[in-house]
């Protein structure tokens, strides 16, 4: 794989510190008590250059979630990113078996993760055409007998630049969290739960990404924009308006075929797989793994593509607690298996209990918006010139241009 391509790493995933910029004038207002008062971010902790291994660790990882995620003839839309993030930080506090388990689901050790993550966190590319956010926060029921440790508030702010907070889990701390998140996306997603369980849940560790681009090209309304047809997978057609564009950039698996179009000033891409003609999206699901998705989108060719895609705006709501549990993640649901013992000094073991994902995106004549939440709940026990027509179900995903890995990877399975 080429060198060049391996030079900072993923986009994510499905947003860093307190950020306003999606919604001008609006500020976060948070009642609850800052955890973070006595921990001093490390300014000596050096990002680190990505090596090819934790870049495809990353992208093998969303493909694992995608497998896992996906249901027949239905939408899915997932930030790999968003999730490994929240995941990562929960590892920070996890010992033994249960540490090595996230590690071996990972692909990749805790370290390389945090040295993945500080490097990523620091290296996101921002101009006025192109916005990609992330930010992570942790909190704590005030209800819960549980002691923080230093080292794993610490590790979390210098690598992931957490938030933390503590609050009695009320309706009050529902709002704050749902606020939280609301502001990240620039509204795009308005509320991560519409409940709280102040006698069960014991930490929240929220990621959330946010992402705003216009294309290089923009479609020009009414000219690159026609009525057609998708037909989704059980042969079902449905008219749509359809985007149509030239592009230069093919990609193609064994079994598919696609394209990539970038957004403006080349960071960032959208990148499309359709199934060879005969093939199922199931069998070119089950086909991928993560050095493959990246070898394709690193070898991308400069070669006449006549494209079109489907205006489209979707969403996404799941718990991931099963999916996560058949890549792997055992031991980190089980409250007699668990070891978060890192995390602090708990009266109850603790374990997660939930894994909330929720997604949006929107593909149109200007461009792409889309946001991503992940909140994983702790319980304690007791708590050639070729033509890709995206006209039938189809992969798509966000990725960046540097490092080839989807910080969004979805399936359009009907519109």
């Amino acid at each position: 794989m080429n060198k060049k391509h391996f030079l900072a790493v993923i986009l994510a995933v499905f947003l860093m510190i307190v950020i306003i910029a999606g919604v001008p004038g609006c500020t976060v207002t948070i009642s609850a008590d800052n955890l973070m008062k006595g921990v001093h971010k490390n300014t000596d902790i050096k990002a680190k250059p990505i090596d090819g291994k934790t870049a495809a660790a990353v992208a093998d990882f969303g493909v694992k979630l995608l497998k896992a995620a996906n249901v027949s003839g239905k939408n899915i839309l997932l930030s790999p990113v968003s999730v490994l993030a929240s995941l990562s930080m929960t590892a920070n506090g996890a010992k033994n078996n249960t540490l090595l388990q996230m590690e071996k689901t990972f692909g990749v050790g805790i370290d390389e993760l945090n040295d993945f993550f500080k490097t990523y966190l620091s290296s996101l590319p921002q101009d006025a055409k192109n916005k990609l956010k992330i930010a992570n926060s942790i909190w704590v029921n005030k209800r819960s007998v549980i002691d923080l440790s230093k080292d794993f508030l610490q590790k979390n702010a210098d690598y992931y630049n957490a938030d933390a907070y503590s609050t009695v889990f009320d309706d009050n701390a529902l709002k704050d969290i749902n606020n939280w998140v609301k502001i990240h996306t620039g509204n795009m997603i308005k509320e991560v739960t519409d409940s709280i369980k102040p006698e069960e849940d014991t930490i929240f560790l929220l990621n959330v990404l946010s992402f705003d681009a216009e294309w290089e090209k923009p479609y020009k309304e009414g000219s690159d924009e026609h009525e057609g047809d998708f037909t989704n997978e059980n042969g079902i057609k449905t008219k749509v308006m359809m985007l149509y564009s030239e592009e230069s950039l093919f990609i193609e698996t064994e079994l598919s075929k696609g394209f990539v179009k970038p957004y403006a000033n080349g960071k960032y891409a959208f990148a499309a797989l359709l199934p060879n003609k005969g093939v199922s999206m199931e069998a070119l699901i089950d086909s991928l793994d993560g050095n493959k998705l990246v070898n394709a989108l690193s070898g991308r060719a400069e070669i006449s593509v006549g494209a079109k895609m489907p205006k489209f705006k979707t969403s996404y709501s799941a718990d991931l607690s099963h999916a996560l549990e058949k890549v792997g993640l055992k031991d980190a649901f089980s409250g007699v298996e668990a070891d978060f013992s890192g995390i602090g000094i708990s009266q109850n073991p603790l374990f997660i209990g939930g894994v909330i994902h929720k997604t949006f995106i929107s593909v149109a004549e200007r461009g792409t918006k889309a946001a991503a939440v992940s909140d994983l709940i702790m319980q304690s026990g007791g708590l050639p010139t070729e033509a890709v027509y995206l006209n039938r179900p189809f992969i798509y995903m966000l990725i960046d241009l540097e490092n080839n890995i989807p910080f969004f990877i979805g399936k359009l399975a009907d519109v």
